[in-house]
């Protein structure tokens, strides 16, 4: 069962999406936030597959799991969100995230229920 999640910075950015995967697909997708750096966009892509590049520009993504994305991690106060995959897990400490609108560490998820 995954995740509803809401992003939301202090600088009006707001995204609501599905993290993690259902009864059907969780062994071969993995929604994932993730940020392009080229096109300064939020994204959501498969943390499973091969390619995850942007589907705007085609540039490489920094997922959100990554500590460059997170404010320092002695902030963090608790998980929002964790997913085992094949690839290690997967997890949104609740920290402060950079935000693709304003590129302050402004940004944070918070977990808005479960779909299946």
């Amino acid at each position: 069962m995954g995740n509803m999640l809401k992003a939301s910075c202090r600088c009006g950015f707001k995204e609501e999406f599905l993290a993690g995967g259902g009864m059907q697909n969780f062994q071969t997708f993995c929604g994932a936030p993730a940020f392009c750096a080229q096109c300064q966009k939020f994204v959501l892509l498969n943390y499973l597959a091969e390619d995850t590049s942007c589907p705007d520009c085609g540039a490489e993504v920094t997922f959100y799991n990554d500590p460059s994305l997170q404010q320092a991690p002695k902030k963090a106060h608790g998980t929002i969100f964790t997913w085992n995959t094949q690839k290690g897990e997967f997890i949104l400490p609740d920290t402060s995230y950079r935000c693709p609108s304003c590129g302050k560490f402004d940004l944070h998820f918070q977990n808005a229920g479960n779909w299946d």
